[in-house]
């Protein structure tokens, strides 16, 4: 039997949901090694890389190693690395009640490793990284900080791969002015993302499950002329969030694809924003609506998606010059008699290159009337779910 592309996102959901939880589950389960008792370490040039007996001598190929140390007796700071020029990694530490678990401030480019660390109730941020470019976080169980597991300040090319955020006072992640930047792989529950003007960026494969109101918030910094742009949002699962799974505004050149949208207020939210494109994703049981473009967004292409359960409108659309096409809307909005809301100027839902609009669980003949003062329609229903 061939499958049809609704399916095949249905499939590819349930699949992806699976495979992030289970990966996520088996790779972040802190290793037994033992530790071994340590004062904070505090590293303000090369030298001091010496004085504490470190292993390693700071090249690429043999970098100084900070690992295996208990340092939970309560201090300003556990580990903080500022100012050098060597290469090292910190791995496999255990940092409990700092003000800050790890600062990382002001090292040359592509010189920091940090792996597999536990960090928990740290007063302000689990991990501190600014001024810096081109290093790597990855593997670390960052729990209870009192503001973000992560804070990143003026960083580029960093990639956040594969760790675990769990009950962040403020956020999970927070990212500001962070460009050329993966994150992938990590799992986010009661504390979400927030990232200020991030450019050149994606984020995949990540898991955020009732990670706060929104599972990640993206907007622009004063002017607001200034604009998050040419972001990849692919391949994650958002769940159980009291707002949006997704919300972001003042942004650009975005694109959001295969994503599985679950049990939030509305899936994605776009507020201000230009040339989005909402493409092959699965929006299920959302509280009021799949997806929600807000006044002064233009030019937002929406496709290919699944609009299923949602408690008001599958699309509920005030952007200007939008598409919306070869979706898939099955019993949303089931009381109010459409599927989905249109206002806003030069919108069409259907595809005009080939007169083929959407597929609409409630549609019996004739165009199918969209909601709103305006009076869209979709003339070109389609007969079946074969997108």
């Amino acid at each position: 039997m061939k499958l049809t592309k609704v399916q095949i996102i249905i499939i590819s959901s349930i699949t992806l949901a699976v495979v992030l939880t289970l990966s996520l589950t088996l790779t972040l389960i802190p290793s037994g090694a033992e530790y071994t008792e340590h004062s904070s370490i505090v590293i303000w040039k090369d030298e001091d890389f010496e004085s504490y007996n470190l292993p390693g001598t700071g090249t690429e190929t043999d970098p100084y190693l900070i690992q295996n140390y208990d340092i939970s007796s309560p201090s300003s700071e556990g580990i903080v690395v500022d100012g050098t020029t060597k290469h090292f990694i910190i791995r496999n530490c255990f940092l409990k009640g700092h003000g800050n678990g790890i600062v990382i401030r002001n090292v040359a480019d592509g010189t920091c490793k940090l792996f597999d660390n536990i960090i928990s109730h740290s007063i302000h941020d689990g991990i501190r990284i600014s001024f810096t470019e081109n290093n790597v976080i990855s593997g670390n169980t960052i729990s209870y900080s009192g503001r973000n597991g992560i804070g990143a300040v003026n960083n580029n090319f960093l990639n956040i791969v594969n760790n675990r955020f769990l009950h962040s006072g403020d956020h999970g992640a927070s990212l500001d002015e962070v460009h050329y930047t993966t994150i992938k792989g990590n799992s986010f529950k009661s504390g979400n993302m927030e990232i200020w003007y991030c450019t050149n960026s994606i984020i995949t494969e990540n898991v955020f499950n009732n990670s706060g109101s929104l599972g990640i918030y993206i907007r622009n910094k004063e002017p607001f002329d200034v604009y998050c742009s040419n972001i990849t949002i692919s391949e994650n699962i958002f769940e159980n969030h009291s707002s949006a799974g997704v919300y972001f505004r003042y942004s650009t050149n975005f694109t959001v694809e295969r994503n599985h949208f679950k049990n939030n207020k509305d899936g994605i939210a776009v507020g201000r924003s230009y040339d989005t494109i909402i493409d092959q994703n699965s929006f299920t049981n959302n509280s009021r609506h799949g997806i929600d473009v807000g006044y002064f967004s233009e030019r937002c292409i929406i496709t290919n998606n699944l609009l299923q359960n949602s408690g008001q409108y599958g699309v509920n659309m005030y952007g200007d010059d939008c598409e919306i096409h070869h979706n898939v809307f099955l019993d949303d909005n089931v009381t109010l008699g459409s599927q989905a809301y249109g206002s806003g100027s030069g919108n069409i839902w259907y595809d005009d290159s080939n007169n083929a609009g959407n597929y609409w669980s409630d549609w019996i003949f004739g165009e199918y009337i969209i909601a709103g003062w305006q009076g869209y329609t979709d003339p070109y229903p389609l007969y079946d779910i074969r997108l």
